[in-house]
């Protein structure tokens, strides 16, 4: 008999559509021309679109762990997917 191959943890990553536009740096706006209203809005056709769609649509995994790193630095977010993986960990 074949063991079963465990299945690897799984995460989904959110944030705010905003927050794109918003770095901690300095803002997208200043290098980048596109207009934030106009991606914001094209951006949320695209998802709905691919969240509708009859083949494989966008969606997180019924068992995935969600993230909102919409007011978390990287390093917060690294630091939580870390936590995360370790609470999973077998003994």
């Amino acid at each position: 008999m074949i063991p079963e191959k465990p299945r690897p943890n799984a995460l989904a990553i959110a944030n705010s559509p905003t927050s794109f536009w918003v770095s901690r740096k300095a803002p997208v706006a200043s290098i980048c021309s596109a207009d934030p209203a106009t991606v914001l809005a094209e951006q949320a056709i695209r998802d709905q679109r691919d969240s509708e769609r009859e083949h494989s649509p966008l969606q997180a995994a019924a068992d995935a762990v969600e993230i909102d790193t919409t007011d978390l630095t990287r390093d917060e977010v690294v630091a939580r997917i870390v936590e995360l993986l370790a609470a999973r960990r077998p003994r």
